[in-house]
C-alpha cells in the first residue's frame, strides 16, 4: 500500500468519548471486502491509522464508507493477554447506552474463544443512535460500529 501522508486531527469516537488524537492516512489503493453484502454495498476503505482513547490504549481503526455514504468503523488492539482484551471491553460496555445482547464468541467451529457484546451508544454527532458489535478473541479486541445495524452484523463476519 502506497503511504499518501499522515495528518494529524481530533476525532470524536464511540470508544472514545470526548476528543482523541487520531493519525491517519488515506490508502491509494483498496482493499478488497470479502462477501456479496460488502460488496454489493461498495464499501471502501476511507482512512486507517490508530488512536489512542481516553485512558492511553492504543488502538488500531479502519474506516469504510458505502456508496450510499454510510460510514462503518472497524477497532482492535492486541493486547498483552485475554484478560486484559475482556477488561477493556467491559470498561467499553459500561459506556453503552444499551446492551442488546451479552455472551460468548463462537469460533468459525463453534466452541467459544472470547467475549461478544451487541450495545447502543449515543452519540452527539448523530440523529440515530449508532450500533456496535464488541467482542475478544483470546488477547485481541474489535468494534465494528455504524448507524446501520445490518453493516454492523456483516463487517462481524468479515473481520471475524
Amino acid at each position: 500500500m502506497k503511504r499518501l501522508g499522515t495528518v494529524i486531527a481530533l476525532l470524536n469516537l464511540v470508544a472514545c468519548p470526548g476528543p482523541a488524537i487520531v493519525a491517519f492516512q488515506k490508502p491509494a489503493t483498496e482493499e478488497p471486502l470479502e462477501g456479496s453484502y460488502l460488496q454489493k454495498r461498495g464499501f471502501k476503505i476511507e482512512q486507517v491509522g490508530e488512536l489512542r482513547d481516553t485512558d492511553g490504549v492504543h488502538l488500531a481503526f479502519k474506516s469504510y464508507r458505502a456508496n450510499d455514504g454510510t460510514t462503518v468503523t472497524v477497532v482492535h488492539n492486541e493486547f498483552q493477554s485475554s484478560t486484559a482484551a475482556q477488561e477493556f471491553l467491559e470498561k467499553q460496555v459500561t459506556k453503552a447506552l444499551k446492551v442488546m445482547s451479552k455472551g460468548d464468541k463462537m469460533s468459525k467451529r463453534r466452541a467459544a474463544n472470547g467475549k461478544r457484546v451487541e450495545v447502543e451508544f449515543d452519540w452527539a454527532d448523530s440523529a440515530s443512535p449508532i450500533h456496535a458489535i464488541l467482542w475478544t478473541s483470546g488477547a485481541d479486541f474489535f468494534e465494528v460500529r455504524s448507524t446501520a445495524r445490518n453493516d454492523v452484523i456483516e463487517f462481524e463476519k468479515s473481520v471475524s
